[in-house]
Formats: structure tokens, C-alpha cells, sequence
């Protein structure tokens, strides 16, 4: 997209590197990453562009969508914010080189970390990009959440929040979006982190559970911090830690309740795989799954046994 401004190299070999290491946290959408977002901003040693979501190599961009988006960015106060801003408007999103510049050529700081959740939907050889850009001194995060939740989350996330239409949809309308392919990848956990681990190794990648926000928020800064290889100081989040964020509102009147034990039943075999690799932690996922699937069936046979309405003559 055009030329590059003066910050970006003329060539790899001529990238300055700035930092020790570059971070990226690869998802899952709606699990907790803008929280983290806004708690790792107030590191000191961990420098998170003004820009959550970098969103290279994968996903879609609307250049102007983008630029204004740098716009706003840049006024942040921030020491290096307005430049690192300025250099990703002008960007080319598909560029290996362009990319190495922003996360290790601008921001002298121990760590560089993007946070764009677009990145679980990545295919092999958009993390192979990563690789040449960045190198081998590269941490990775995933953020997971009980399917179903995500999925209920999404959906209000996509027509309350983005489409800003508050009114009754169908259960198929949900169905329907939640349907996509692109959708449903986001859900597929294992697939997303089997396929990073190969590119950069599983020592690289680490993984944080949602419902450990609410229960634990220090604990999981802390984990961060550590795999990171950074210090981890309380009170550096004490204003944060325990705000929550993207709640945009109650739609849970709006979302239909008969939309979760058919996400139920559908994400039943990927629970199912989760409580396997991670037993301590995924079992609740799974509880809480047959939960939904016993509750409604119970209400499908109260319904077939009550008594027909008695109606005027």
C-alpha cells in the first residue's frame, strides 16, 4: 500500500532490532484479550502498540478503516505511540519486513507484544511469516474459553454491539453466523495451538483460561509476566486487574436462551478433546456442558408432559 515512510528498512539485514523479544497473543476472540491488553500497557517493560489488534498477515483491513484507527491511536500519550502509530498506517499488512520494523525496529523496550485474537484463524504458512519476521526470540499466548460461552459471546458481540440492533433475532439467524467457516475455526483450540507449536515449538506457547479472570486476575499477569520473562509487580495492575472489560452491554434477554444447548451439542466433541489434553481445567467445561444438554432436555419433557391448554368455548 504506497511507500513505506523513512522508519521502515530498506531491507531485513538493515532492521535495527530494539528489543530482546516480540509476544504475541493469538486469541481466542472473546476471551479476555482486551483485558490483558489493557493491563500489559501499564508494564514498564513490555511495549503494546496504541493499536490492540496489529491484524498482519490474517484477516481482512479497510486501508481507510485503518488509518483512521492510526489517527486516534497516535494522540496516545505514550513515548513512542504517535511513531509506531504513523508507521503502521503506512504499512504494507502482507510485508515480512515491514513487520520486523514494527515489532523490533521502532520500540526500544524488552518486549514487543501484538494482541490480535484474528491471529487463531492463521493457516500455516501465515505463521511461517511470523517466523522469518520475527525471529526465534518470540513468546505466544492464547487466551481460551468454554465454547459455548465464546460462542454466545460472539453472537452478542456481532449484532448488539457491531450492528448496534438491539431486537429479538431467530435462533437460526445465530446459527447462520455462527456457522461460518471462519467462525467456527475460532473454536478449534487444539488445531490453532498444534499449529503454532510446530512453527515456533511448544516452549513458545502458553495458555491462560478466561474463567480464571474473574477467580484469579493476578495469577494469570503473573503466568504472562513470567513466560514473557519479565517482572511481575502487583501493584502495577492494581487499578486494572480486576475491571472488567467489552461487556457492551446486556444482551442476555435479547440472545435467544434456546441458542446454548444447541452450541452444547455442537461443541460437545471439542470439550470433550479439551478436557483431555488439560483434565484439571477443562472438566468444568465439560460439567457445565452436559449441565446445559440435561436442562434442556428436562424442559423438552416437562413440555411433552403437561397438559394441553384448556381454551374457551
Amino acid at each position: 500500500m504506497g511507500e513505506s515512510i523513512s522508519v521502515f528498512a530498506q531491507s531485513s539485514s538493515s532492521t535495527r532490532i530494539l528489543n530482546d523479544l516480540t509476544a504475541l497473543c493469538i486469541g481466542a476472540p472473546r476471551s479476555g484479550t482486551t483485558w490483558l491488553y489493557r493491563n500489559l500497557r501499564r508494564h514498564p517493560d513490555i511495549f503494546l502498540p496504541p493499536v490492540k489488534e496489529v491484524r498482519q498477515f490474517v484477516g481482512k483491513a479497510n486501508p481507510q478503516v485503518r488509518t483512521r484507527i492510526a489517527e486516534t491511536a497516535a494522540r496516545d500519550p505514550g513515548e513512542y505511540d504517535a511513531l509506531w502509530a504513523k508507521a503502521w498506517a503506512a504499512a504494507d499488512r502482507h510485508s515480512e519486513d515491514d513487520y520486523r520494523v514494527l515489532m523490533r525496529g521502532i520500540v526500544p523496550s524488552p518486549v514487543t507484544m501484538d494482541i490480535s485474537p484474528v491471529y487463531c484463524i492463521a493457516k500455516r504458512g501465515q505463521i511461517a511469516k511470523f517466523k522469518r519476521a520475527l525471529g526465534e526470540r518470540v513468546r505466544i499466548v492464547m487466551m481460551l474459553r468454554n465454547p459455548i460461552d465464546r460462542d454466545f459471546s460472539h453472537a452478542k458481540q456481532h449484532f448488539h454491539m457491531v450492528e448496534e440492533a438491539f431486537e429479538a433475532r431467530s435462533v437460526e439467524t445465530y446459527l447462520q453466523y455462527l456457522d461460518q467457516p471462519s467462525i467456527r475455526r475460532r473454536n478449534n483450540y487444539p488445531e490453532t495451538l498444534d499449529l503454532w507449536s510446530e512453527v515456533f515449538g511448544p516452549d513458545a506457547i502458553h495458555v491462560e483460561f478466561y474463567e480464571d479472570i474473574a477467580s484469579d486476575p493476578f495469577g494469570v499477569l503473573e503466568r504472562v509476566a513470567g513466560h514473557l520473562g519479565v517482572a511481575f509487580d502487583r501493584a502495577v495492575f492494581v487499578e486494572t486487574a480486576s475491571r472488567r472489560v467489552g461487556a457492551g452491554g446486556d444482551a442476555s434477554g435479547i440472545v435467544p436462551a434456546e441458542l446454548k444447548p444447541l452450541l452444547a451439542e455442537r461443541h460437545r466433541p471439542l470439550i470433550e478433546a479439551m478436557a483431555r489434553r488439560w483434565p484439571q481445567r477443562c472438566r468444568r467445561w465439560l460439567d457445565d456442558c452436559d449441565a446445559v444438554m440435561s436442562r434442556d432436555r428436562a424442559g423438552t419433557q416437562a413440555a411433552r408432559a403437561a397438559p394441553p391448554a384448556v381454551t374457551g368455548s
